[in-house]
């Protein structure tokens, strides 16, 4: 940006548009954000702006490129197709908390939240990020052996909006309206203060859809290392909260039995009943059937 012509003009000496941004740098950080959108950030530099008693004249984007320029703010550019949405970053952001700012109210799932939980040692090749649907009502009619036959038979569906910065990978998941059920603040691998599913919400989420998990095989896995490290009881009305049409206590009771979790943990899954045939995943033609959770698995379990 050239000095003479922004300073001239507003009437504000460079060294002092410098030191204004430093001013408006500090209390970024201190905002406990780290990531931020344009609009946010035009904001909060406004309000800096007026406090500092400066000319109104004088536009946040002044200062944010005088940011830009010193290197206290980052541009990072997320692409999904034609979609383009720029955001703010302190140099100190680490790229889970940039992820997380592409939609309002986000947080981690199913694989990304097993690493984060520390069930998993794999970092995720993809990040899958829930932006929640509004509430919708309840679907009216009763389940049949035919509907849950019909559905298992194809491929689970995959959510096409996948953003890419450089190497980095956001897929954003359009999740059941939860309210942000069993939500929690964990630190990424880079210290970085992020939002995701707890232990027992992450072992439910991740037996709806596995694919989400990296396969079949790394839940089970994640099942494996989630022994000792999480509560029956808290699983169990978690389960219920959700409120799920399919039974999908069939599957997770089968998951916490086959990677040796003690028996009072699965049992009361059991005792909700196994009134259907159920899948372990979709679009499976190779499979096993166990009789105590009715349920067809692969046969790589």
């Amino acid at each position: 940006m050239p000095k003479d012509s922004h300073s001239q003009a507003l009437r504000v000496p460079w060294p002092r548009l410098q030191a204004l941004a430093r001013e408006v740098s500090c209390h970024l950080q201190e905002s406990g954000l780290r990531t931020f959108h344009r609009p946010a950030l035009c904001s909060v530099t406004r309000a800096h702006l007026s406090e500092a008693g400066l000319p109104s004249s004088l536009r946040p984007e002044t200062v944010i490129d005088v940011l830009i320029a010193g290197r206290m703010l980052r541009e990072r550019l997320f692409v999904a197709g034609d979609l383009r949405l720029l955001r703010y970053a302190l140099p100190t952001a680490t790229a889970f908390e940039a992820a997380m700012s592409l939609k309002p109210n986000a947080y981690f799932t199913h694989g990304t939240a097993a690493f984060l939980n520390r069930l998993s040692d794999a970092t995720p090749e993809t990040l899958h990020l829930n932006h929640e649907q509004r509430e919708k009502p309840t679907p009216s009619g009763p389940l049949t052996q035919v509907a849950i036959t019909a559905a298992y038979r194809r491929p689970q569906r995959v959510s096409k909006l996948v953003f890419c910065e450089g190497n980095l990978r956001i897929m954003v998941l359009s999740g059941k309206h939860t309210g942000r059920l069993e939500v929690a603040s964990l630190r990424d691998p880079d210290g970085g203060q992020v939002d995701a599913t707890g232990v027992e919400r992450t072992l439910i989420d991740i037996a709806v859809r596995p694919a989400y998990a990296g396969g079949i095989r790394s839940v089970l896995e994640i099942y494996t290392r989630a022994r000792n490290r999480m509560s029956g009881d808290l699983l169990l009305a978690t389960l219920k909260r959700l409120d799920y049409r399919y039974p999908y206590h069939q599957a997770i009771g089968f998951l916490l039995e086959r990677a040796g979790h003690e028996r009072s943990l699965f049992l009361p899954l059991r005792e909700m009943g196994v009134e259907f045939d159920f899948y372990l995943v979709h679009g499976e033609t190779r499979t096993r059937y166990d009789t105590t959770w009715r349920l067809h698995y692969p046969e790589i379990l």
